[in-house]
């Protein structure tokens, strides 16, 4: 059992969750759910956003016997070890698949942007350098950092959206009728293939405290993303309308662009864009730590340190191999990235809380 000073405590990785979510929410959510809901896409979070809550009720519930346990513990003691270690190869091969995926997503972005003259590769380096050095000080450190980077993150978006409302056109947004309630429904799914993320957070399970408050902080995020994915679509659509955000790539930072026709701001996605990157940041930062704990759990190994510089020149070769432009990740992101997130941070995860039942485990 680890003690108390060496893990995190459920509010900080609630933090993690939403500032990693932050990046797919921002670039993949309003071009899914506006090709999903069309003008209803905006309603979209506020039909699926209680299967947050739901997901942390399952894992309270699994807690609440396995209270110092990781995802793969009580995987592999309700199912047994040997469906349990396979659970655990699928998952470390699913999480390094993400990595890279965001990775080469992150380096994409700051191209089609604003440096398109620059490769790539050099972006993906930079960005894993940081990553690989700041690794050695672990999950505590990040989630430390984290607390800077969230409220920073927030205010910044916040704002943006504020200035951004001048520019929208509420006609984009209705006419909202019962036609539109399947839809809507059919667009969130893109949102809870995000949400299932929350999920991950319990592959290093043992590492936080205060488990028993795990749904009262889904619901404390839930209000949270509600507001933010609501004004991430709404602006977007509101500004563009649904037809145009379906076949534009990175809508929201488009949006913003559109603030420099207040003749007072210039060029301001150049400041915004660091601060989305910080949240690239987290994002691989913690899925690398995932994967590397994955791989001590699957191999009883005492330390995964030394493994950290082969596995960022591993992803740097995988992000490379991914896709070669940004429509290409946005249709693999929807038609197989989406359904295999909702597999396993949602299906799976209750699937072993229903077995866990029958079993008299949980």
């Amino acid at each position: 059992m680890l003690e108390d000073s060496k893990k995190i405590s459920i509010r900080q990785a609630a933090f993690l969750f939403i500032t990693f979510t932050f990046t797919p929410s921002i670039s993949l959510v309003p071009i899914y759910t506006s090709i999903k809901a069309k003008q209803g896409a905006w309603l979209a979070p506020t039909g699926v956003i209680g299967v947050l809550i739901l997901l942390a009720f399952i894992w309270q519930g699994l807690y609440k016997k396995y209270n110092d346990s990781s995802l793969m513990d009580i995987y592999s003691d309700i199912v047994g070890s040997f469906i349990g270690k396979i659970l655990v190869i699928i998952h470390l091969f699913w999480i390094l698949f993400l990595t890279a995926f965001y990775l080469r997503t992150f380096a994409n972005r700051l191209v089609e942007s604003i440096y398109p003259n620059v490769s790539m590769n050099i972006f993906t380096m930079l960005i894993l350098i940081v990553i690989v050095y700041t690794l050695r000080f672990g999950l505590i450190s990040l989630a430390r950092f984290n607390e800077v980077v969230l409220p920073s993150l927030a205010l910044v978006f916040y704002i943006l959206v504020i200035l951004m409302l001048p520019n929208m056109k509420f006609k984009f947004l209705t006419p909202i009728t019962y036609r539109d309630i399947i839809p809507i429904f059919q667009g969130g799914l893109g949102i809870i293939s995000i949400l299932s993320y929350f999920t991950f957070l319990f592959i290093v399970g043992e590492k936080i405290n205060n488990k028993e408050k795990i749904v009262k902080s889904a619901i404390q995020i839930s209000i949270f993303m509600l507001l933010a994915l609501t004004a991430i679509i709404g602006i977007t659509i509101g500004v563009f309308s649904y037809k145009i955000v379906q076949r534009i790539q990175s809508p929201f930072l488009i949006a913003v662009k559109q603030i420099s026709l207040f003749n007072t701001l210039e060029k301001i996605e150049s400041a915004v864009l660091p601060f989305w990157a910080l949240s690239d940041f987290v994002l691989i930062s913690f899925f690398m730590i995932c994967t590397l704990h994955l791989l001590k759990y699957l191999f009883n190994l005492s330390s995964t340190k030394p493994f950290i510089n082969i596995y960022g020149i591993l992803l740097y070769i995988l992000s490379n191999l991914l896709a070669n432009n940004i429509f290409e990740i946005q249709s693999f992101s929807h038609d197989f990235v989406l359904p295999v997130n909702i597999a396993f941070g949602f299906v799976l995860p209750l699937l072993i809380f229903i077995i866990g039942k029958i079993r008299k485990k949980v």
